[in-house]
């Protein structure tokens, strides 16, 4: 048709590449247009009559920018947190479902939880595998399913993973042990706890596992305890441009229920 065969001289115009990548390719250079709109500023004198102009269009790529990028983030978690779900077998402790759209998977660690209130226990048996899920509201401690004995299926017939505990993080205690405990090895350990119930893992991927996995921690109760303070500090602000007679309880005050 006509169609194809102007769209065939226009590959080859175009250096072969095809409609798709012509088409991606305006949202795909999208973060790279603030870097070039601020060069164009930086080569501007002060008071150019052009620089009001591309002030604003170096406002408005930006933040179209910092939405695609927030969107892509968003859609990526969102991926991550269906997968950590299907990998789990249950709901979290309490009947809490796992998947939220406020819950962020920050940090994933495999280990081996030290058994050390059984000291009956030698050899091998002294460490159970774990694996140590920290969300953006939470640390998740699970321990793998063990294959189903004589045949008999799971109660949900999914998941590798059985959720064990979970320490909500405004209560939850992650550190390292960074002295010579544990010999070779004594960098990878840490203690999770909550609740005065410490636990002990040392991680599989050694000293820079634990580090890692105490460095996200931290930040994430930073990241968690500066949002309840601003969610605290909206909420203050509403209350306070809402009259005094509506804050009064019902009865004490001039306001009346409608009959």
């Amino acid at each position: 048709s006509a169609l194809e065969r102007r769209l065939e001289t226009l590959r080859g115009e175009c250096g072969g590449q095809p409609l798709e990548s012509l088409l991606i390719a305006p949202v795909q250079r999208l973060c790279k247009y603030p870097l070039l709109l601020r060069e164009l500023l930086g080569a501007l004198k002060p008071n150019s009559a052009d620089r009001p102009a591309l002030e604003a269009a170096a406002a408005l790529v930006g933040a179209a920018a910092d939405r695609v990028n927030a969107d892509v983030r968003a859609a990526e978690n969102a991926a991550t947190m269906r997968r950590v779900a299907i990998e789990i077998d249950y709901t979290l402790p309490n009947n809490t479902p796992l998947l939220s759209p406020t819950r962020t998977l920050l940090h994933d660690a495999d280990a081996e939880q030290l058994r050390i209130d059984e000291p009956e226990l030698r050899g091998s048996h002294r460490r159970t595998p774990a694996r140590l899920l920290l969300f953006s509201d939470g640390l998740l401690v699970a321990e793998p399913i063990r294959e189903p004995i004589r045949g008999i299926r799971r109660s949900n017939g999914r998941g590798s993973l059985r959720a064990r505990k979970w320490i909500a993080l405004n209560r939850a205690k992650v550190s390292r042990d960074e002295g010579d405990a544990g010999g070779d090895e004594g960098g990878a350990y840490v203690f999770v706890g909550g609740d005065g119930d410490d636990e002990v893992f040392v991680l599989s991927g050694g000293t820079k596992a634990a580090v890692e996995l105490v460095a996200a921690f931290d930040a994430a109760v930073g990241a968690h305890a500066a949002q309840v303070k601003a969610s605290s500090n909206r909420f203050s602000m509403s209350r306070a441009g809402i009259p005094n007679f509506l804050r009064r309880r019902s009865g004490q005050g001039n306001l009346r229920r409608p009959s």
